[in-house]
Protein backbone atom coordinates (compact mmCIF):
# COMPACT_ATOMS: atom_id res chain seq x y z
CA UNK A 1 0.00 0.00 0.00
CA UNK A 2 1.29 3.25 -1.11
CA UNK A 3 1.89 5.83 1.98
CA UNK A 4 2.74 9.27 2.13
CA UNK A 5 5.94 10.71 2.54
CA UNK A 6 7.14 10.63 5.80
CA UNK A 7 4.09 9.45 7.51
CA UNK A 8 2.16 6.31 7.97
CA UNK A 9 -1.20 7.89 6.63
CA UNK A 10 -2.21 6.58 2.85
CA UNK A 11 -1.26 8.06 -0.37
CA UNK A 12 -3.37 9.27 -2.70
CA UNK A 13 -3.87 10.66 -6.12
CA UNK A 14 -1.10 9.63 -8.84
CA UNK A 15 0.79 7.50 -5.69
CA UNK A 16 -2.05 4.93 -5.23
CA UNK A 17 -3.50 4.60 -8.78
CA UNK A 18 -1.75 1.52 -9.35
CA UNK A 19 -3.22 -0.05 -6.70
CA UNK A 20 -6.19 -0.68 -9.54
CA UNK A 21 -6.35 -1.10 -13.21
CA UNK A 22 -7.79 2.18 -14.72
CA UNK A 23 -6.48 2.82 -18.30
CA UNK A 24 -3.49 5.42 -18.93
CA UNK A 25 -4.49 8.52 -19.42
CA UNK A 26 -8.11 7.70 -18.14
CA UNK A 27 -9.61 10.43 -16.34
CA UNK A 28 -12.02 8.38 -14.25
CA UNK A 29 -14.74 10.48 -12.33
CA UNK A 30 -17.19 8.58 -12.32
CA UNK A 31 -16.61 5.70 -9.29
CA UNK A 32 -19.93 5.83 -8.26
CA UNK A 33 -21.23 4.17 -11.38
CA UNK A 34 -19.97 0.47 -11.09
CA UNK A 35 -16.95 0.98 -8.60
CA UNK A 36 -13.67 -0.04 -9.10
CA UNK A 37 -12.27 -3.29 -7.67
CA UNK A 38 -8.76 -2.89 -6.56
CA UNK A 39 -5.93 -4.79 -7.57
CA UNK A 40 -5.99 -6.60 -4.26
CA UNK A 41 -9.34 -8.01 -4.40
CA UNK A 42 -8.86 -9.45 -7.70
CA UNK A 43 -6.36 -11.61 -6.98
CA UNK A 44 -8.69 -12.82 -3.78
CA UNK A 45 -11.68 -13.37 -5.76
CA UNK A 46 -9.05 -15.18 -8.64
CA UNK A 47 -7.74 -17.35 -6.05
CA UNK A 48 -11.45 -18.37 -4.51
CA UNK A 49 -12.32 -18.95 -8.83
CA UNK A 50 -9.03 -21.02 -9.00
CA UNK A 51 -10.37 -23.07 -5.96
CA UNK A 52 -13.83 -23.96 -7.24
CA UNK A 53 -12.88 -24.83 -10.54
CA UNK A 54 -10.30 -27.57 -8.63
CA UNK A 55 -13.61 -29.15 -7.19
CA UNK A 56 -16.85 -26.97 -7.92
CA UNK A 57 -18.76 -29.69 -5.49
CA UNK A 58 -17.08 -29.32 -2.52
CA UNK A 59 -16.31 -25.60 -3.19
CA UNK A 60 -20.25 -24.88 -3.78
CA UNK A 61 -21.29 -27.45 -0.59
CA UNK A 62 -24.05 -25.23 0.91
CA UNK A 63 -22.62 -25.92 4.61
CA UNK A 64 -19.33 -24.72 3.09
CA UNK A 65 -20.59 -21.63 1.71
CA UNK A 66 -22.32 -21.13 4.95
CA UNK A 67 -19.19 -20.72 6.82
CA UNK A 68 -17.59 -18.08 3.82
CA UNK A 69 -20.62 -16.31 3.70
CA UNK A 70 -20.79 -15.71 7.55
CA UNK A 71 -17.16 -14.40 7.38
CA UNK A 72 -18.05 -11.94 4.96
CA UNK A 73 -21.09 -10.72 7.21
CA UNK A 74 -18.71 -10.32 10.32
CA UNK A 75 -16.73 -8.53 8.31
CA UNK A 76 -19.04 -5.89 7.35
CA UNK A 77 -21.29 -5.60 10.34
CA UNK A 78 -19.13 -3.17 11.87
CA UNK A 79 -19.88 -0.97 9.18
CA UNK A 80 -23.18 -0.94 9.28
CA UNK A 81 -23.69 -1.10 13.02
CA UNK A 82 -26.12 -4.08 12.76
CA UNK A 83 -25.34 -7.71 13.87
CA UNK A 84 -24.15 -10.18 11.46
CA UNK A 85 -26.92 -12.49 11.52
CA UNK A 86 -29.45 -9.71 10.37
CA UNK A 87 -27.56 -9.11 7.23
CA UNK A 88 -27.96 -10.79 3.77
CA UNK A 89 -26.21 -10.96 0.30
CA UNK A 90 -27.72 -9.84 -2.74
CA UNK A 91 -26.34 -9.15 -6.27
CA UNK A 92 -27.14 -5.64 -6.09
CA UNK A 93 -29.34 -2.65 -4.81
CA UNK A 94 -32.15 -2.67 -7.05
CA UNK A 95 -32.34 -6.58 -6.71
CA UNK A 96 -32.04 -6.15 -2.64
CA UNK A 97 -35.76 -3.46 -3.73
CA UNK A 98 -36.82 -6.25 -5.86
CA UNK A 99 -36.97 -8.68 -2.78
CA UNK A 100 -38.66 -6.47 -0.48
CA UNK A 101 -41.25 -5.41 -3.65
CA UNK A 102 -42.14 -8.81 -4.05
CA UNK A 103 -42.82 -9.94 -0.44
CA UNK A 104 -45.59 -7.67 -0.23
CA UNK A 105 -49.04 -8.30 -2.00
CA UNK A 106 -50.17 -5.13 -3.98
CA UNK A 107 -53.62 -4.67 -4.65
CA UNK A 108 -55.61 -2.03 -7.00
CA UNK A 109 -55.38 1.15 -5.54
CA UNK A 110 -52.55 0.45 -3.08
CA UNK A 111 -50.13 3.82 -3.26
CA UNK A 112 -46.08 3.11 -2.75
CA UNK A 113 -44.17 6.79 -2.27
CA UNK A 114 -40.48 7.75 -3.41
CA UNK A 115 -39.06 10.74 -4.80
CA UNK A 116 -38.40 11.01 -8.50
CA UNK A 117 -34.59 10.98 -8.02
CA UNK A 118 -35.17 7.09 -7.32
CA UNK A 119 -33.07 5.37 -9.55
CA UNK A 120 -34.14 3.96 -13.17
CA UNK A 121 -33.85 0.46 -12.36
CA UNK A 122 -35.67 1.47 -9.10
CA UNK A 123 -38.34 2.95 -10.56
CA UNK A 124 -38.80 0.18 -13.49
CA UNK A 125 -39.07 -2.33 -10.17
CA UNK A 126 -42.35 -0.14 -8.49
CA UNK A 127 -43.99 0.26 -11.66
CA UNK A 128 -43.85 -3.01 -12.82
CA UNK A 129 -44.65 -4.59 -9.59
CA UNK A 130 -47.09 -2.06 -8.03
CA UNK A 131 -48.23 -1.18 -11.20
CA UNK A 132 -48.99 -4.65 -12.20
CA UNK A 133 -50.99 -5.00 -9.45
CA UNK A 134 -53.22 -2.44 -10.22
CA UNK A 135 -51.89 0.26 -7.75
CA UNK A 136 -49.65 3.49 -7.70
CA UNK A 137 -46.44 4.93 -7.64
CA UNK A 138 -46.23 8.34 -6.72
CA UNK A 139 -42.42 10.35 -7.28
CA UNK A 140 -42.27 13.12 -5.27
CA UNK A 141 -40.16 16.08 -6.63
CA UNK A 142 -37.50 17.49 -4.13
CA UNK A 143 -36.86 21.01 -4.43
CA UNK A 144 -33.74 21.79 -7.34
CA UNK A 145 -30.93 22.29 -6.97
CA UNK A 146 -31.23 23.40 -3.30
CA UNK A 147 -33.41 20.35 -2.62
CA UNK A 148 -34.36 22.19 1.02
CA UNK A 149 -35.30 19.46 3.85
CA UNK A 150 -38.25 21.00 5.09
CA UNK A 151 -39.89 21.28 2.19
CA UNK A 152 -39.23 17.60 0.97
CA UNK A 153 -40.08 16.72 3.88
CA UNK A 154 -43.54 18.27 3.73
CA UNK A 155 -44.28 17.16 0.46
CA UNK A 156 -43.55 13.31 1.43
CA UNK A 157 -45.83 13.83 4.23
CA UNK A 158 -48.79 14.69 2.03
CA UNK A 159 -48.06 12.14 -0.61
CA UNK A 160 -47.61 9.20 2.26
CA UNK A 161 -51.45 10.16 3.02
CA UNK A 162 -53.77 8.71 2.75
CA UNK A 163 -53.05 5.03 3.46
CA UNK A 164 -49.56 4.28 1.42
CA UNK A 165 -48.71 0.77 1.96
CA UNK A 166 -45.24 1.28 1.36
CA UNK A 167 -42.44 4.05 1.51
CA UNK A 168 -38.81 4.06 -1.12
CA UNK A 169 -36.46 6.48 -0.65
CA UNK A 170 -32.97 6.80 -1.72
CA UNK A 171 -29.98 7.61 1.03
CA UNK A 172 -28.03 8.90 -1.49
CA UNK A 173 -29.90 9.74 -4.91
CA UNK A 174 -27.65 8.70 -7.94
CA UNK A 175 -28.17 11.32 -10.38
CA UNK A 176 -28.17 13.84 -8.43
CA UNK A 177 -25.46 13.05 -5.47
CA UNK A 178 -27.46 14.64 -2.96
CA UNK A 179 -28.13 12.87 0.61
CA UNK A 180 -31.40 12.87 1.49
CA UNK A 181 -33.06 13.33 5.35
CA UNK A 182 -33.96 9.55 5.25
CA UNK A 183 -34.28 9.40 9.43
CA UNK A 184 -36.90 12.23 9.20
CA UNK A 185 -38.44 10.33 6.03
CA UNK A 186 -38.64 7.69 7.87
CA UNK A 187 -40.24 9.33 10.71
CA UNK A 188 -43.04 10.48 8.60
CA UNK A 189 -43.77 7.59 7.64
CA UNK A 190 -43.92 5.50 10.81
CA UNK A 191 -45.70 8.06 12.07
CA UNK A 192 -48.58 7.34 9.19
CA UNK A 193 -48.07 3.38 9.90
CA UNK A 194 -45.79 3.11 6.80
CA UNK A 195 -43.58 0.91 6.51
CA UNK A 196 -39.84 2.30 4.60
CA UNK A 197 -37.23 0.41 2.46
CA UNK A 198 -34.20 2.29 1.75
CA UNK A 199 -32.18 2.13 -0.85
CA UNK A 200 -28.25 2.92 -0.12
CA UNK A 201 -26.87 1.93 -3.02
CA UNK A 202 -23.96 4.52 -2.28
CA UNK A 203 -23.62 4.56 1.34
CA UNK A 204 -21.93 1.69 2.26
CA UNK A 205 -18.34 3.04 1.85
CA UNK A 206 -18.58 7.00 1.38
CA UNK A 207 -20.68 7.09 5.08
CA UNK A 208 -20.60 6.10 8.27
CA UNK A 209 -23.34 4.08 8.97
CA UNK A 210 -25.81 3.05 11.95
CA UNK A 211 -28.72 1.25 9.96
CA UNK A 212 -30.91 1.08 13.43
CA UNK A 213 -30.66 4.62 13.91
CA UNK A 214 -32.10 5.56 10.45
CA UNK A 215 -34.95 3.57 11.70
CA UNK A 216 -36.32 1.92 8.56
CA UNK A 217 -37.26 -1.55 8.31
CA UNK A 218 -35.26 -2.59 5.03
CA UNK A 219 -31.33 -1.15 3.98
CA UNK A 220 -30.17 -1.99 0.78
CA UNK A 221 -26.73 -1.01 -0.21
CA UNK A 222 -24.08 -2.12 -2.54
CA UNK A 223 -20.78 -2.87 -1.58
CA UNK A 224 -18.93 -2.80 -5.01
CA UNK A 225 -19.15 0.67 -5.34
CA UNK A 226 -17.50 2.49 -2.56
CA UNK A 227 -16.74 -0.93 -0.50
CA UNK A 228 -14.51 -2.06 -3.14
CA UNK A 229 -15.53 -5.45 -3.25
CA UNK A 230 -16.03 -6.85 -6.89
CA UNK A 231 -19.13 -6.41 -8.66
CA UNK A 232 -22.62 -8.35 -7.97
CA UNK A 233 -22.13 -7.86 -4.46
CA UNK A 234 -24.29 -6.19 -2.00
CA UNK A 235 -26.02 -6.34 1.25
CA UNK A 236 -30.19 -6.27 2.06
CA UNK A 237 -30.65 -5.10 6.09
CA UNK A 238 -33.92 -6.01 7.90
CA UNK A 239 -35.08 -4.50 11.41
CA UNK A 240 -36.27 -7.92 12.99
CA UNK A 241 -39.54 -7.51 13.19
CA UNK A 242 -39.64 -7.19 9.29
CA UNK A 243 -37.07 -9.74 8.25
CA UNK A 244 -39.46 -12.50 8.82
CA UNK A 245 -41.43 -11.35 5.85
CA UNK A 246 -38.96 -10.53 3.28
CA UNK A 247 -37.45 -13.56 0.48
CA UNK A 248 -35.11 -13.85 -1.97
CA UNK A 249 -36.79 -12.59 -5.06
CA UNK A 250 -35.49 -16.20 -6.26
CA UNK A 251 -36.93 -18.99 -4.31
CA UNK A 252 -34.70 -21.88 -3.70
CA UNK A 253 -34.42 -24.07 -1.25
CA UNK A 254 -32.83 -22.47 1.11
CA UNK A 255 -35.87 -20.74 1.85
CA UNK A 256 -35.93 -21.29 5.75
CA UNK A 257 -35.51 -18.93 8.71
CA UNK A 258 -32.89 -16.03 8.67
CA UNK A 259 -31.78 -14.03 6.35
CA UNK A 260 -29.54 -16.93 5.08
CA UNK A 261 -32.59 -17.75 2.96
CA UNK A 262 -30.61 -15.58 0.41
CA UNK A 263 -27.49 -17.17 0.61
CA UNK A 264 -28.33 -20.34 -1.91
CA UNK A 265 -30.61 -18.71 -4.68
CA UNK A 266 -29.03 -21.55 -7.40
CA UNK A 267 -26.08 -21.76 -9.08
CA UNK A 268 -24.16 -18.69 -8.80
CA UNK A 269 -20.79 -17.32 -8.48
CA UNK A 270 -20.05 -16.88 -4.73
CA UNK A 271 -16.59 -15.45 -4.62
CA UNK A 272 -17.73 -11.73 -4.88
CA UNK A 273 -19.53 -12.25 -1.63
CA UNK A 274 -16.08 -14.27 -0.09
CA UNK A 275 -14.21 -11.54 -1.15
CA UNK A 276 -15.62 -8.77 1.13
CA UNK A 277 -13.58 -9.96 4.13
CA UNK A 278 -10.49 -8.71 1.41
CA UNK A 279 -12.51 -5.90 0.19
CA UNK A 280 -13.20 -4.29 4.03
CA UNK A 281 -9.15 -4.75 5.02
CA UNK A 282 -8.45 -2.76 1.42
CA UNK A 283 -11.12 0.13 2.72
CA UNK A 284 -9.28 0.28 5.84
CA UNK A 285 -6.00 0.08 4.65
CA UNK A 286 -6.61 2.93 2.70
CA UNK A 287 -7.52 5.35 5.79
CA UNK A 288 -11.51 3.89 6.86
CA UNK A 289 -12.68 7.08 8.07
CA UNK A 290 -9.72 8.94 6.83
CA UNK A 291 -10.30 7.90 3.13
CA UNK A 292 -14.19 8.77 3.32
CA UNK A 293 -13.27 12.32 4.79
CA UNK A 294 -10.27 13.26 2.19
CA UNK A 295 -13.10 12.20 -0.57
CA UNK A 296 -15.71 14.24 0.73
CA UNK A 297 -13.61 17.05 0.70
CA UNK A 298 -11.90 16.57 -2.58
CA UNK A 299 -15.56 16.16 -4.23
CA UNK A 300 -16.48 19.39 -2.56
CA UNK A 301 -13.52 21.30 -3.65
CA UNK A 302 -13.31 20.45 -7.15
CA UNK A 303 -17.04 20.88 -7.41
CA UNK A 304 -16.93 24.33 -6.11
CA UNK A 305 -13.78 24.27 -9.16
CA UNK A 306 -15.97 23.52 -11.50
CA UNK A 307 -19.08 25.62 -10.77
CA UNK A 308 -16.69 28.29 -10.45
CA UNK A 309 -14.48 28.09 -13.52
CA UNK A 310 -17.57 27.46 -15.66
CA UNK A 311 -19.93 30.30 -13.57
CA UNK A 312 -22.82 27.91 -12.77
CA UNK A 313 -23.35 26.42 -9.42
CA UNK A 314 -23.36 23.56 -7.58
CA UNK A 315 -26.31 21.04 -6.46
CA UNK A 316 -27.69 21.19 -2.68
CA UNK A 317 -25.46 22.72 0.63
CA UNK A 318 -22.38 21.05 1.79
CA UNK A 319 -24.30 18.96 4.45
CA UNK A 320 -26.02 17.89 1.21
CA UNK A 321 -23.02 16.61 -0.27
CA UNK A 322 -20.54 13.94 -0.21
CA UNK A 323 -18.25 11.64 -2.17
CA UNK A 324 -19.61 13.14 -5.20
CA UNK A 325 -21.10 16.45 -6.13
CA UNK A 326 -23.30 17.67 -9.19
CA UNK A 327 -22.23 20.57 -10.93
CA UNK A 328 -24.56 22.47 -13.62
CA UNK A 329 -23.13 22.49 -16.91
CA UNK A 330 -22.69 26.22 -18.98
CA UNK A 331 -24.02 27.32 -22.32
CA UNK A 332 -27.62 26.73 -23.82
CA UNK A 333 -27.63 23.00 -23.78
CA UNK A 334 -30.93 21.25 -24.60
CA UNK A 335 -31.73 19.32 -21.35
CA UNK A 336 -32.72 16.21 -22.50
CA UNK A 337 -31.16 12.47 -22.09
CA UNK A 338 -30.17 12.90 -25.87
CA UNK A 339 -28.07 15.80 -25.03
CA UNK A 340 -26.64 14.73 -21.87
CA UNK A 341 -25.44 11.17 -23.88
CA UNK A 342 -24.16 13.14 -26.42
CA UNK A 343 -21.90 15.36 -24.14
CA UNK A 344 -20.88 12.71 -22.34
CA UNK A 345 -19.73 10.77 -25.12
CA UNK A 346 -17.64 13.77 -26.81
CA UNK A 347 -15.79 14.01 -22.81
CA UNK A 348 -15.34 10.04 -23.39
CA UNK A 349 -13.75 10.72 -26.73
CA UNK A 350 -10.99 12.88 -24.76
CA UNK A 351 -10.19 10.23 -22.23
CA UNK A 352 -13.18 11.48 -19.08
CA UNK A 353 -14.78 9.35 -18.06
CA UNK A 354 -18.01 11.44 -16.27
CA UNK A 355 -21.98 11.14 -16.14
CA UNK A 356 -23.83 14.02 -17.28
CA UNK A 357 -27.84 13.91 -16.46
CA UNK A 358 -30.57 16.35 -17.38
CA UNK A 359 -32.68 17.16 -14.35
CA UNK A 360 -34.92 20.54 -13.33
CA UNK A 361 -34.50 21.84 -16.93
CA UNK A 362 -30.69 22.17 -17.65
CA UNK A 363 -27.99 19.46 -17.63
CA UNK A 364 -25.56 18.65 -14.73
CA UNK A 365 -22.40 16.52 -14.73
CA UNK A 366 -21.90 14.13 -11.62
CA UNK A 367 -18.24 13.87 -10.57
CA UNK A 368 -16.93 11.34 -8.17
CA UNK A 369 -14.31 11.27 -5.77
CA UNK A 370 -12.24 8.17 -5.18
CA UNK A 371 -8.68 7.64 -3.75
CA UNK A 372 -7.04 7.20 -7.20
CA UNK A 373 -8.46 10.87 -8.08
CA UNK A 374 -6.71 14.31 -7.61
CA UNK A 375 -7.91 18.25 -8.77
CA UNK A 376 -5.48 17.84 -11.81
CA UNK A 377 -8.10 15.57 -13.40
CA UNK A 378 -10.63 17.99 -12.13
CA UNK A 379 -9.30 21.30 -13.84
CA UNK A 380 -8.73 18.97 -17.11
CA UNK A 381 -12.55 18.29 -16.97
CA UNK A 382 -12.70 22.30 -16.53
CA UNK A 383 -11.13 22.96 -19.39
CA UNK A 384 -12.47 20.18 -21.81
CA UNK A 385 -16.06 21.64 -21.10
CA UNK A 386 -15.34 25.28 -21.51
CA UNK A 387 -13.73 23.84 -24.76
CA UNK A 388 -16.98 22.20 -25.82
CA UNK A 389 -19.17 25.44 -24.64
CA UNK A 390 -17.37 28.10 -27.17
CA UNK A 391 -18.20 31.72 -26.01
CA UNK A 392 -17.17 31.14 -22.06
CA UNK A 393 -13.79 32.12 -20.65
CA UNK A 394 -12.16 29.96 -17.49
CA UNK A 395 -12.29 31.89 -14.16
CA UNK A 396 -8.93 30.92 -12.68
CA UNK A 397 -8.37 30.12 -9.13
CA UNK A 398 -5.12 29.98 -7.14
CA UNK A 399 -3.62 27.38 -5.41
CA UNK A 400 -3.53 28.99 -2.30
CA UNK A 401 -7.49 30.17 -2.87
CA UNK A 402 -8.02 26.27 -3.27
CA UNK A 403 -6.17 25.14 -0.33
CA UNK A 404 -7.86 27.48 1.74
CA UNK A 405 -11.30 26.58 0.67
CA UNK A 406 -10.26 22.76 0.93
CA UNK A 407 -8.90 23.55 4.54
CA UNK A 408 -11.99 25.72 5.62
CA UNK A 409 -14.34 22.14 4.85
CA UNK A 410 -11.83 20.43 7.42
CA UNK A 411 -9.86 19.03 4.54
CA UNK A 412 -6.25 18.53 3.97
CA UNK A 413 -4.77 18.32 0.69
CA UNK A 414 -2.72 14.97 0.95
CA UNK A 415 1.21 14.22 -0.21
CA UNK A 416 0.93 12.79 -3.67
CA UNK A 417 -1.72 14.49 -4.99
CA UNK A 418 -1.37 17.28 -7.93
CA UNK A 419 -2.49 20.27 -6.83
Amino acid sequence: MAKAAGGGRPAYGAECRSLWRLAPGLAYLNHGAYGLTPNAVLAEQARLRTEMERDPVRFLDPHRLREGFGAARTAIAPALGVPADSIAFVENATAGINAVLRSFRFAPGDRVVTTDQTHAGVRAALHHIVGGAGGQVVEVPPPWPGAEEDALAEAVGRALEPGARLAVFDHIASRSALLLPVERLTALAHARGVPVAIDGAHAPGMIALDLPRLGADWYVGNLHKWHFAPRGCAVLWAQPGAAPSVHPAVVSYSAGPGMERFDWTGTRDPTAVLSVTEAVAFHGRLGGAGLMARNRGLADEAGQMLADAWGTELAGTADQRLAMASVRLPGGLTPDFETAARFHDQLRRRRIQVPVHPIGGALWLRISAQAYNEMAEYRRLADEVLRQTPGRARRPISRAGRAAAARAKGYTPVSGESR
